[in-house]
Order: C-alpha cells, then structure tokens, then sequence
C-alpha cells in the first residue's frame, strides 16, 4: 500500500502528500486513538456543576472527568479559560497529588495563559468554592518546547520512550500546533494522563 513505501510523495485516494507529513499524520492519528480510548480515574464532578452557570461548560467539567482527551473551543470572550480554571480546580481537589502541566505554543501565549488563569483563580465564587490550593496560585506555564525538553536541536527529551511526568496537561492555543510538535506532544503524553 502507498503507506508502506517511502517516497518522495505519497499518493492516497483524492490527495497527495509530502512522505514526512504524511507520516507524522499517521503517527499523531495513532496517539489521539491510543489518548482517546485511554480510561483514566473517573471523577465524579456532579457536585461541582454550580461552579458553571452555562450547559456546555457543565458538560465540559463532565467529560474532562470521564475521559483523557478533550477539547475545549470557543471564540473570544466564550468562557473557555473560566471553564478550564474550575475545571483543573475541580480535578486537582479530587486526584490527590495531581502533577499538572500548563503550556502554549509560543512564549507570548503562555504568558497570557498563565494571566488568564491566575485571574479565572482569584474569581470570588471559585475561592469560596475552597478548591484553589497554593498550588494552583503559584502553577506556571511553559512552551511546548520547553515542557518536551526541546533544546536547540529540536529533539524531544520526552517521547513514547520516556513519556513526560504529568497526570493532567493543558495545552492553549492548540490551533497554532504544527504537524510537527503536535506528534512530539501526543507521543510524549503517558497513558494516565489527561490532556
């Protein structure tokens, strides 16, 4: 099959392909299957619903605790950062010892990211909740580059070899992935793990 060959190009049914790209699609289709088919500790999130007024991001915080592959979208102004503070808030109360990693594609987005949520942490309702820890004040972000231990050569410190340390990673501004990065992530993420 045009699969098994190495060429220059690859020619799959209406579409031709770069061989590295689409290799690297092949191996990121692999990961997302193995993440989405994993079963993590289940947490029961039903007494945390009121923490979040709108449905969707109730259903959010409910599938986050049954599975390790979610995505949360939105346009701007939509909730999602709110969402995802209550939602790593309700997870880090429920799974003790939880490691959490928070990253972004670039430097510029893990700044903001971190802001958003330190801000999304000091909501009233959140703290009254009694859910925030001096963990999650103090929790930093990073790139995806240095989380994975990228140096200059661009080679991954962690891989499926060496998965990365975390029970819980949140990735911001997935959309500005690469091919690239987005397979030496997945391949780098443990089966307990949540992302």
């Amino acid at each position: 099959s045009s699969a098994q060959q190495i060429a220059p190009f690859v020619y799959d049914g209406q579409a031709l392909f770069l061989y590295r790209y689409f290799a690297l699609e092949q191996r990121l289709a692999q990961q997302v299957q193995r993440l989405y088919q994993q079963q993590p500790t289940t947490v029961d999130t039903s007494a945390y619903t009121s923490l979040l007024s709108d449905q969707y991001q109730q259903q959010a915080l409910q599938r986050v605790g049954q599975s390790a592959l979610n995505i949360i979208t939105g346009g701007p102004g939509t909730g999602k950062t709110y969402t995802l503070a209550r939602i790593v808030a309700v997870l880090n109360h429920s799974l003790p010892h939880l490691r959490i990693a928070m990253a972004a594609p670039t430097g510029k987005a893990a700044q903001r990211m971190q802001e958003a949520l330190q801000n999304s942490f000091n909501d009233p309702k959140l703290l009254e909740s009694g859910l925030i820890t001096d963990e999650l004040r103090n929790q930093t972000t990073q790139t995806l580059h240095r989380l994975l231990g990228m140096g200059n050569r661009q080679t991954p410190r962690f891989d499926q070899k060496q998965p990365l340390p975390y029970d819980v990673i949140v990735v911001d501004e997935a959309s500005m992935l690469d091919l690239n990065l987005a397979t030496a992530l997945f391949e780098a993420v443990p089966d307990h793990c949540r992302i």
